[in-house]
């Protein structure tokens, strides 16, 4: 966030340790100074992408957590302390006391949470939530400046993230496990036309590219594996949808893994399956245990045999799939 260089079209610049140099702040002036110069041309559409550091961590360690060491993020100076009184989220999934059920690496990895560490974790989500602070400052400058150019409602902004965080959960301080807190992301769109709503039907990453074409009104290359999210802008409740997703992490290393997320509508709902590289397996019930605390991989108790097994053709199936197949596949 501080003492970083930014590439400009291939000039090199260096920024240090001032005030003004920190970076979401450095970003939103550059966003703000992009639409100016754009609306000087309004005839030509543009397209805008800002991705900032916050709140990944960026900061020396806190402490040795029982995973390895925990590092920390640079709120703006403005927002430091901000959030010092906002406590450390402890759902019934919080350094759970049974992880038996999940993978061998898992489980050695990942043992009980210290009141010291607790503590590492709590001062990290609030340097997070600090961070993010400016995050929405620039979001704020970006719409004033819209709304001053005139732009406002001929502009359609989306907000996502690219990945969600364990900060406890299941003993865990990590990305991309097969974990409801990992695997969910905020996504908002705002499109001109289209009332505030919002839907439940499921999502993926790999829509944003059609969506943003669609938008566009332009026309890809390639058939993506994903789908425009255009169709839920005009209805929310829209079926047929999506029944089910893919997950797949490293699949190529030692600790990776493939999985399907079944959403509401589907013949299996809400359920997750997943299959570890390890040839270890999971399988929740998310409508009867919504925090994942036991997996089901290995009960007779019915239905569960023959949705595991259903999951696990489709699973197959959808790991080597492309285009409007992969998009078949996650409608059965």
């Amino acid at each position: 966030m501080f003492d970083y260089r930014f590439n400009d079209n291939g000039t090199v610049l260096q920024y240090g340790h001032a005030n003004e140099d920190y970076l979401t702040d450095v970003l939103s002036t550059r966003a703000v100074q992009f639409l100016r110069d754009t609306e000087a041309n309004d005839a030509q559409p543009w397209f805008l992408y800002i991705a900032p550091l916050a709140p990944h961590y960026d900061k020396p360690p806190l402490c040795n957590m029982n995973f390895g060491t925990l590092s920390t993020v640079h709120p703006a100076p403005r927002h430091v302390g901000s959030a010092a009184s906002i406590p450390l989220p402890q759902p019934p999934s919080f350094n759970e006391a049974d992880i038996s059920d999940k993978p061998l690496a898992f489980r050695n990895r990942y043992s009980p949470l210290t009141p010291t560490h607790i503590g590492c974790l709590t001062t990290y989500f609030r340097d997070q939530i600090e961070s993010m602070r400016a995050v929405d400052d620039l979001i704020g400058a970006v719409i004033a400046q819209l709304q001053d150019g005139g732009e406002l409602n001929d502009t359609v902004i989306i907000f996502t993230s690219d990945n969600g965080l364990l900060q406890g959960e299941h003993r865990a301080h990590a990305k991309i496990l097969p974990y409801e807190e990992s695997i969910r992301v905020p996504l908002y769109i705002r499109a001109p036309g289209y009332p505030a709503q919002s839907t439940t039907r499921m999502s993926l990453n790999t829509d944003l590219a059609p969506t943003i074409m669609d938008l566009a009104q332009a026309a890809p290359g390639l058939t993506p594996d994903g789908r425009s999210l255009v169709p839920l802008l005009a209805n929310p409740n829209r079926t047929p949808w999506r029944r089910q997703g893919l997950l797949m992490v490293r699949t190529g290393q030692s600790e990776g893994y493939a999985g399907v997320r079944a959403s509401e509508l589907s013949s299996t709902p809400n359920e997750v399956y997943i299959e570890h590289t390890t040839g270890e397996k999971e399988f929740y019930d998310l409508t009867k245990d919504p925090y994942q605390l036991n997996s089901v991989h290995n009960s007779n108790k019915k239905p569960y045999p023959s949705q595991r097994a259903a999951l696990a053709t489709l699973l197959a199936k959808l790991k080597t799939c492309a285009g409007a197949t992969c998009q078949s596949f996650e409608d059965q």
